[in-house]
């Protein structure tokens, strides 16, 4: 059975399809290439930066994603978040992780990233 490209790896055929159409456009290479993403597309850029850095001369991780195998990271620390928040149980969101004096903002996080 073949894998399926994943986002890293398309971000990554994306980056040297436009170098390859620049150069046949322009006949040069572009003489810097950057990325910039937000989200998942921030966490897909930081991929790349790390992983990829040979393509890029720079880039912007803007609120990306942090995605680990260890740790906090959004599969772990959201769940608990969605069953407190709603709740108005407020210990269950330090529990989750959220400090002290963040809860003014966690209306607006629920309302346009925890609740959609």
């Amino acid at each position: 059975m073949t894998r399926s490209p994943s986002g890293n790896d398309r971000v990554t055929q994306v980056a040297i399809a436009a170098k390859a159409v620049v150069a046949q456009r322009y006949g040069r290479l572009p003489k810097r290439t950057y990325a910039a993403g937000i989200s998942n597309g921030g966490y897909l850029v930081r991929w790349q930066l790390e992983n990829r850095a040979w393509l890029y001369d720079g880039g912007i991780d803007w609120e990306g994603t942090l995605w680990r195998v260890k740790g906090d990271n959004l599969v772990n620390y959201l769940p608990p978040a969605l069953r407190a928040y709603p709740a108005g149980d407020t210990q269950g969101m330090y529990d989750a992780g959220f400090a002290r004096g963040s809860e003014f903002l966690w209306p607006f996080h629920y309302q346009y990233y925890w609740g959609p």
